[in-house]
């Protein structure tokens, strides 16, 4: 699911949602935006931030809190989610 946030750039709140797991930790959620020239970026909230309180329950990865460059699979997704 993505979701639009408000910002300078568009900035979109995707939700991912994962089986067998009890709500509200059933879903990993990650920021995904593309700068001016078109460059896709994902963000992998701290586990102190709102969106990123049920992540590390599911996925630890030991460097949230930081935006990375998208795969161009994922910016391939993302298009298609976003038209």
């Amino acid at each position: 699911m993505l979701a639009r946030e408000t910002g300078s750039l568009p900035r979109y709140r995707v939700t991912m949602y994962v089986d067998r797991y009890e709500a509200p930790c059933n879903k990993y959620v990650v920021l995904y935006q593309v700068d001016e020239s078109g460059v896709g970026y994902v963000y992998l909230p701290r586990w102190d931030e709102e969106i990123g309180s049920c992540n590390m329950s599911l996925i630890a990865r030991h460097v949230e809190g930081n935006w990375f460059r998208s795969s161009q699979a994922w910016d391939e997704v993302a298009e298609q989610a976003l038209k």
